[in-house]
């Protein structure tokens, strides 16, 4: 679990004076039992989307401030920080292994897919078969893949 995994390197940030991996891992468990205090319980996916959201504060203020004045320092630790949050995520599948799956000939899935009512069930399908696999997956990239999947198709 993703908390586990902060916490060993915590420690050996800790014990090795790295301060910039202790200071975020240090934010982002906080984050995350802030959340468990309030829910009482949470998820593993709970705490990918914690991780995901003070990564996507990082990269806002990279962006606001890439306009003024600013220390490059500044971003050069932000991004840093994004380095070290990041590898504590999964790789998920990318769009072209995601479609890669579902058109794979071998398996009547792009068939299933592309012969959904509608997009939302064709979604669903893909969601089933990729999940089977056990693939590493964001709902959004496989909406995205069966949607283009289905146009091209249709066509």
């Amino acid at each position: 679990m993703i908390v586990e995994q902060i916490r060993e390197r915590l420690t050996i940030a800790l014990k090795s004076g790295n301060t910039e991996e202790r200071d975020i891992l240090k934010v982002a468990l906080g984050e995350i039992q802030t959340l468990k205090e309030r829910q009482g319980k949470i998820t593993e996916e709970q705490c990918q989307k914690v991780i995901k959201k003070i990564i996507d504060g990082n990269n806002e203020t990279i962006q606001v401030y890439a306009i003024g004045r600013w220390e490059p320092d500044k971003k050069k630790k932000l991004e840093n920080e994004n380095v070290i949050l990041q590898s504590l995520l999964p790789v998920f599948w990318t769009e072209q292994k995601i479609a890669l799956f579902i058109m794979d000939n071998d398996k009547p899935y792009c068939n299933e897919i592309c012969d959904a009512k509608s997009d939302g069930q064709a979604i669903g399908i893909a969601m089933k078969y990729l999940k089977q696999d056990g693939a590493i997956i964001e709902g959004k990239t496989v909406s995205e893949v069966v949607k283009q999947i289905r146009i091209k198709e249709q066509k």
